[in-house]
């Protein structure tokens, strides 16, 4: 009965403590680890807070804003999206970047600093949206996604249209 009682309580603390998490390997085509790299720090700067003055986005109301810096070196990004309404903040990595032939493959991820289970595909659009400029419809580069452990995401089987619907809000 102890023994009961003892994995109840831990499935009972461990639903307490779940984060929202998307991670991917992306295949960037075309380009080198420093290009790729100096890219989405480009990116990320051009996207802090949410007004006008430090977001190049801000006028489209929606999560293209909010992201940081935290810390960049050769083999690891580390960003944060604060989300404009309920101001969640998600963790965001990008780290061993590798050249392979002419295409840059990296290990990419997002997961949400609140505890949460359903997050509406965010973290997976806080990776995907920094590809992008703002809500156009097209991506920075040419590439692919390979979804690891990414349980709440847009359908990308087809191309990548739900996803520009989807994280044109999220």
């Amino acid at each position: 009965m102890f023994a009961f009682i003892l994995v109840l309580s831990s499935l009972y603390v461990s639903s307490f403590a779940m984060h929202a998490s998307c991670s991917m390997t992306l295949t960037v085509k075309n380009t080198t680890p420093s290009q790729l790299n100096a890219t989405l720090v480009e990116m990320v700067q051009s996207r802090r807070e949410f007004d006008a003055s430090t977001c190049a986005y801000a006028d489209q109301k929606a999560e293209f804003c909010g992201y940081k810096v935290i810390s960049v070196t050769a083999d690891l990004d580390h960003f944060q999206h604060e989300t404009p309404e309920k101001h969640y903040v998600d963790d965001i990595s990008f780290q061993n970047f590798k050249q392979q032939g002419s295409d840059v493959v990296v290990s990419a991820g997002s997961k949400s600093e609140p505890n949460s289970y359903y997050d509406y595909d965010t973290n997976f659009c806080n990776i995907f949206n920094l590809f992008r400029n703002g809500n156009v419809s097209k991506l920075n580069y040419e590439m692919e996604f390979k979804l690891d452990e990414c349980e709440f995401h847009p359908d990308t089987s087809n191309g990548y249209d739900a996803a520009y619907d989807q994280c044109n809000t999220y």
